[in-house]
């Protein structure tokens, strides 16, 4: 689901911006912050995914999937949206640059 999300990243942003009423021309520097902001929660997920070993869980390598119901319910929350971050921001690159490898291959235009 967060890769599908990912995928239309480009058009959630675009609805934010009209909603704040930001164009594309806003400063560098807030770009630049957004950016590293970015890259912080898709770090940390990536982090919480392999701490969490959850990769085994995904390919039914473990059949049961065992909780630890010590953990502060915000954590557990924490942990799980930056996992979404995580695939959202790989899903968002990796859309981009297919975008940008075929517009250089249609020589920058759509229409032809």
């Amino acid at each position: 689901m967060s890769l599908h999300l990912g995928l239309h990243w480009g058009m959630i942003l675009g609805m934010i911006r009209r909603a704040v009423n930001v164009g594309k021309e806003a400063s560098g520097a807030v770009k630049k912050l957004l950016r590293i902001c970015g890259v912080v929660i898709a770090a940390y997920g990536m982090t919480v995914f392999i701490r969490r070993d959850l990769l085994t869980y995904m390919l039914i390598r473990t059949r049961f999937v065992f909780l630890d119901f010590n953990e502060p319910v915000p954590l557990f929350y924490i942990d799980y949206l930056a996992m979404m971050g995580t695939f959202i921001w790989i899903a968002y690159r990796l859309s981009a640059l297919t975008r940008c490898r075929h517009s250089k291959m249609n020589g920058g235009s759509i229409g032809k």
